[in-house]
């Protein structure tokens, strides 16, 4: 299990998507991150969450791209990454998704939208995702 604190000024969620990235990714610049994420002008987008902390509302995303636990990148309490159980239920509901029929996916995506905190506001207003509509991914 890491708990770490975040160094000299810097927030703590910030300091844990650092070392996640880290050890992760092996990736140990800022500029190399915000690469990763996909973010536009990284310097200033990483500068900014160096300060206020990595938006609550990007979260999920940023831990999928580093393969980090986001509870742990948000609170950093539990381990970085989950462990085997945790995987094995993915793979459960995957299988189990793959049987059901659209109208029963979308009541599922439904409920996973509150789960994972869809209705909330980001730094700019939207509710959790750009432009205010969540994305479609496989």
């Amino acid at each position: 299990m890491f708990i770490i604190e975040s160094m000299d000024d810097d927030h703590p969620t910030y300091t844990r998507l650092m070392l996640a990235s880290a050890v992760l990714k092996k990736i140990a610049t800022p500029s190399a991150v915000g690469e990763l994420l996909g973010v536009d002008n990284p310097s200033q987008m990483l500068e900014n969450w160096r300060s206020r902390g990595v938006p609550l509302a990007r979260m999920n995303q940023i831990s999928r791209s580093v393969g980090c636990n986001p509870l742990w990148l948000e609170d950093g309490v539990g381990d970085m990454v989950f462990g085997p159980a945790f995987t094995e239920t993915v793979v459960s509901i995957n299988r189990r998704l793959q049987t059901m029929e659209a109208p029963q996916i979308y009541k599922v995506s439904k409920m996973i939208d509150l789960l994972d905190g869809a209705g909330q506001n980001d730094d700019d207003g939207n509710h959790g995702h750009e432009g205010g509509k969540r994305p479609i991914t496989n």
